[in-house]
């Protein structure tokens, strides 16, 4: 059941810890929602602490937990699963592709190694 500050909460979503007990270090810090555990009635939360807690996924139950906002901390980008709806953030490529044979090279070789499984 979820509380009333997390209604329509989805993932993506940013959030803040707040009345955790056993990891009380994270009440006042922020994260973004990752997936609704149905089994387990919490959210799976990304922290987005600068600490050593960065990137680490918490269980939370709802009560524990408040929007601060629809979307992802500034500078985070975020993909979306279509079906499963977990919310990941997408590597950077250090250097943009500019010259598309290295796409198309890459996609062949892709290709190749696919029909090479079979």
């Amino acid at each position: 059941f979820f509380s009333s500050k997390m209604d329509n909460a989805k993932p993506g979503h940013t959030v803040e810890f707040h009345g955790l007990k056993g990891a009380a270090h994270l009440n006042g810090t922020k994260g973004y929602l990752v997936e609704f555990l149905t089994k387990e009635q919490r959210w799976a939360v990304r922290c987005d602490d600068e600490d050593d807690e960065m990137g680490k996924i918490v269980n939370a139950k709802p009560a524990n937990l408040k929007r601060v906002g629809a979307k992802a901390s500034p500078g985070k980008e975020l993909y979306v699963h279509p079906i499963t709806s977990q919310c990941t953030i997408p590597k950077k490529i250090s250097t943009p592709v500019t010259d598309p044979s290295f796409v198309i090279d890459n996609v062949k070789s892709l290709h190749e190694a696919a029909l090479d499984a079979f």
